[in-house]
């Protein structure tokens, strides 16, 4: 998981667009969020209960067009650790997955 990375992947302005276009945000809201977005980091975002956290965060993530592929589960000292969730991750099916290296 470590070598997998959506820092390769540019979002065009036009994408943040599009993505929030179905919600109102102030312009610029989605102008700061652009290079936020692009510079392959992580983004904090916070504030107070019900003030759209989670609908920024999802749209951001519907962005991109590459996929982090996650193990169903792991196995460390004998104990098996589930990581798969399935309440926040989306099931893919792969024809050729990525080989570990």
């Amino acid at each position: 998981m470590r070598a997998q990375s959506i820092g390769d992947e540019r979002v065009l302005p036009e994408d943040i667009e599009a993505s929030f276009s179905d919600i109102v945000v102030p312009d610029e809201f989605t102008r700061q969020l652009g290079p936020a977005v692009n510079s392959g980091m992580s983004i904090l975002i916070y504030g107070p209960a019900g003030n759209g956290k989670t609908t920024v965060a999802e749209k951001v993530a519907h962005i991109f067009d590459s996929v982090i592929y996650v193990p169903h589960a792991i196995e460390v000292n004998g104990t098996i650790i589930k990581v798969f969730d399935g309440s926040v991750h989306e099931s893919v099916e792969v024809e050729n997955p990525p080989v570990e290296r």
